[in-house]
């Protein structure tokens, strides 16, 4: 079958022509007709050309996640390496390369998009002979991000949450996590967690798609926390890893004692973040409230904890209150007024000294290992990691697209 040889394939056939034509044998029972551009057999039959891939076929998208859409289309061709994904954003841009995926696959997840935004899809097959040409054009809108998503003490509870979004947050999300020692509570948590609880929990940088949940704990050059070494070193330690890891989706970063700041300096914090958000707007920064100090509801950690938490609201933010979530024991009881502090000690009988501790007397009444586990919690006790780990896992839910109900 007379045709034109592909630049791989042509290379091969001169190398077995040049074999043969300088050591005299004739290993490979192949001639060329270079007239007829043609391989071929001993008995003088043409060997079969490799044909290009057909165009992928059945090609659809849809909107299966707060963050996601998913290309389905029909496998017919066999001869196929992969295919090339490509896209256009907003109905006006060139359609770009953003993926390739193996032979046999039918489906893509993109997960690094904008909310209120039309993407547009089409797919290529190649091989060696080279590329298809494009299916058909496929579109899907993302929806608003409906906030505010609070994740506070009444995130907790861990079997709320259906497995469907916990399998969902590992498939879609991409976490940056930021912290110093009072944040490792989070981490430590969820690392004993997936010991108590089993593998569904399990977490992993840069995990490979549904083995685990892909987080990135403490991934940032030139910055610990939110006030480490200073308040903006963060932001710009974000900006280096997001050019850098651009499927990362969601960045959240914790505080070490810094929130007891000023209201101006708080601003600036937010302020910071919004111009995050606006630099990549298809990443989700979670905001955070300041770990306890044991100053009490009229204390000025307090009041700018609380000015973090009506930005949030007012504003449609995502907000992981680590204050909260430490101040109320699994019972339903509320310490903030008690000058309870990170270590969870409080002021059982209100007389200015701190004399109880809510989260060991609760870990004493209650089996370990069937109502709690061990786990190490920095400056604190391990329930507290439990809790702080519980409501992660609801924060990463909420993100893949539960609506927490």
């Amino acid at each position: 079958m007379a045709g034109s040889f592909a630049p791989g394939e042509a290379a091969v056939i001169l190398a077995v022509v040049l074999c043969c034509t300088v050591c005299g044998c004739d290993k490979s029972g192949v001639t060329v007709d270079f007239s007829q551009k043609t391989l071929l057999r001993p008995s003088g039959r043409a060997l079969p050309a490799r044909a290009e891939p057909a165009v992928p076929g059945k090609v659809a998208a849809g909107l299966t996640g707060r963050n996601r859409i998913s290309l389905r289309w029909a496998d017919t061709f066999k001869n196929e390496r992969g295919y090339v994904i490509e896209r256009s954003e907003g109905g006006k841009n060139a359609f770009a390369e953003i993926a390739r995926v193996d032979a046999d696959s039918v489906s893509f997840d993109d997960t690094r998009l904008k909310p209120l935004t039309t993407y547009t899809y089409r797919i290529r097959a190649y091989n060696s002979s080279g590329r298809s040409a494009a299916s058909e054009p496929c579109s899907a809108t993302t929806g608003a991000l409906s906030g505010p998503v609070i994740i506070d003490h009444t995130c907790t509870e861990l079997d709320a949450i259906p497995v469907f979004w916990i399998k969902e947050a590992r498939n879609v999300l991409h976490i940056a996590y930021g912290h110093s020692s009072y944040g490792s509570q989070l981490i430590t948590g969820m690392s004993g967690l997936g010991e108590f609880r089993g593998n569904l929990y399990a977490f992993q940088a840069h995990a490979p798609y549904g083995e685990a949940l892909d987080l990135r704990d403490e991934p940032f050059d030139g910055a610990r926390d939110l006030g480490n070494p200073d308040r903006k070193a963060w932001a710009d330690a974000t900006r280096a890893y997001l050019e850098e890891y651009p499927e990362v989706n969601v960045v959240v970063w914790s505080w070490g004692g810094q929130a007891d700041a000023t209201e101006k300096e708080i601003e600036m914090y937010l302020s910071r973040m919004e111009g995050l958000e606006k630099e990549f707007p298809s990443v989700v920064f979670v905001y955070m409230t300041g770990r306890l100090d044991g100053t009490g509801i009229r204390g000025n950690l307090h009041r700018r904890n609380e000015q973090i938490r009506d930005f949030c609201r007012s504003k449609g933010k995502v907000l992981y209150d680590f204050a909260d979530i430490e101040s109320w024991d699994p019972e339903g009881v509320c310490y903030t007024n008690r000058k309870a502090n990170a270590a969870c000690e409080y002021d059982s009988d209100m007389d200015g000294t701190r004399d109880a501790n809510w989260a060991l007397a609760w870990q004493d009444t209650h089996f370990e290992g069937h109502e709690w586990y061990e786990c190490r919690s920095a400056h604190s006790q391990p329930l507290n990691a439990n809790l702080k780990a519980y409501a992660a896992w609801w924060l990463w839910a909420r993100l893949a697209g539960w609506d927490g109900k």
